[in-house]
């Protein structure tokens, strides 16, 4: 019997499929009503707002950032992109995803995270960034009241209520202010402020996670789904693994199986 390892025998027979086909296209399509809605209530709250804190999964930088929020929320306030759960990246690549993500545009400035590590230096760094961006603005309408709002925005399952309570823990020494879990949709309506500081006073807005209603293609969609951005059953587990072979493939990523 002759041993070929995958290596060798890719170089023998290297035709991979050219693309990747789901039965359905409706992981293209999800945009559930309360995301709609989700999205008005954060236009209407602007006005008492002075800075956008967007994140977003370090995995798929660019992947899935609902262009959206660049036309509605992020247009006139300051902007900062979180790019969170750091812990499950190659920690080398992240001076060039700084640089590919600052040259797409639509952010003041990237800050890395792992929002569960207690200790995490990016999270740190996060209130005093805000604090810089809001005193170098104009306020507006807001230049006289002497406390701050911020509001916290992203697609679903990203680390965004995870992060709002890993910073009102270590600034005023509570937890549990929103809602978290492992799974999309856990947060579905814009919160009640929550005081996240007392010096500054701080509070924010947590959000409910909103997609793009329309996501341009197969590949966006099932890295979404493979980084749990969406509900499981509208790609199913079958069509993520099939998904992930045909990624390792293109892009000769054989080490997995050897």
């Amino acid at each position: 019997m002759v041993h070929v390892s995958l290596r060798n025998f890719c170089s023998i027979t290297p035709k991979f499929r050219d693309y990747f086909k789901l039965p359905n296209n409706n992981v293209l399509r999800w945009f559930p009503g309360h995301m709609n809605r989700g999205l008005k209530d954060m236009e209407n709250k602007l006005r008492s707002v002075d800075c956008i804190i967007e994140v977003h999964d370090a995995r798929i930088p660019l992947s899935g950032r609902n262009p959206q929020f660049k036309n509605t929320v992020c247009g006139i306030k300051p902007h900062i992109l979180i790019l969170n759960k750091t812990d499950l990246i190659d920690n080398k690549k992240l001076p060039d995803i700084e640089k590919v993500v600052k040259k797409e545009g639509g952010a003041n400035d990237v800050i890395f995270t792992n929002c569960r590590d207690e200790k995490c230096k990016g999270v740190q760094k996060v209130l005093p960034t805000v604090m810089q961006l809001i005193r170098n603005s104009t306020r507006y309408n807001r230049a006289e009241v002497k406390e701050f709002s911020l509001m916290v925005i992203g697609v679903p399952n990203v680390g965004k209520s995870t992060f709002l309570n890993h910073i009102r823990k270590s600034n005023i020494k509570k937890g549990g202010g929103a809602p978290t879990g492992a799974k999309a949709g856990i947060t579905r309506s814009v919160s009640n402020r929550i005081k996240v500081s007392t010096d500054p006073l701080v509070y924010v807005f947590d959000t409910p996670g909103i997609w793009t209603p329309y996501i341009p293609d197969i590949e966006t969609g099932m890295k979404l789904a493979l980084c749990e951005t969406t509900q499981d059953h509208l790609v199913q587990f079958l069509n993520m693994a099939d998904y992930l072979l045909y990624w390792f493939n293109k892009n000769k990523q054989f080490s997995a199986v050897e």
